[in-house]
């Protein structure tokens, strides 16, 4: 069985022959990210807001031990916001 080529131009159409500019303001870039939380015993890994490790701290693992925070930048920034 073999895919048939089909003509991408006339389900697209033509393009704008200048960008488009669809106005408004400019979108926001992410500031957001996710913090990298780990297990050294058993190497799980789980990524959480700092929001939520500062509210509800670093979760231990389903294994049983604790987890901590992968980079060191992210365990300063937490000690500064608790």
């Amino acid at each position: 069985m073999s895919a048939q080529p089909y003509d991408v131009d006339a389900w697209l159409g033509d393009l704008p022959a200048e960008p488009v500019n669809p106005g408004g303001r400019p979108a926001k870039s992410q500031t957001g990210r996710m913090r990298k939380v780990l297990c050294s015993a058993c190497g799980c890994i789980v990524y959480a807001s700092a929001a939520a490790l500062t509210r509800s701290g670093i979760p231990s693992c389903g294994c049983g031990e604790p987890m901590r925070i992968a980079n060191l930048r992210d365990r300063l920034d937490r000690k500064s916001v608790v």
